[in-house]
């Protein structure tokens, strides 16, 4: 399943794709990754019957450019910085749902 994600880092404002999330972190694809170490908003809202609403501060952990040569898409990986507890464990349960329905 793929997201739709919005980052702000208070001078521009950034659509991406988020394509794995878990309660610690999400990848956002994007052929124009943001350097490691950057922090930055960013809200998304899971799509219906869960509708969580996700918003807060990021960082980028690991970054892979676009690669002609490679299968793999290019973004990063952010790690949420300040998630509440509670919306790091509705979000999990989303994931281990998302999860089993694939089986």
């Amino acid at each position: 399943m793929v997201l739709r994600a919005r980052l702000d880092d208070g001078a521009r404002v950034f659509f991406g794709y988020a394509k794995n999330i878990s309660g610690s972190g999400i990848f956002i694809a994007t052929v124009n990754p943001r350097a490691v170490g950057e922090q930055f908003d960013i809200e998304l809202t899971l799509p219906a019957p869960c509708g969580l609403h996700i918003a807060g501060r990021c960082e980028v952990v690991w970054r892979r450019p676009y690669s002609a040569r490679s299968d793999l898409d290019p973004g990063m990986g952010l790690r949420f910085l300040d998630l509440p507890a509670e919306v790091a464990a509705a979000l999990g349960s989303w994931v281990e749902g998302a999860d089993e329905s694939k089986d």
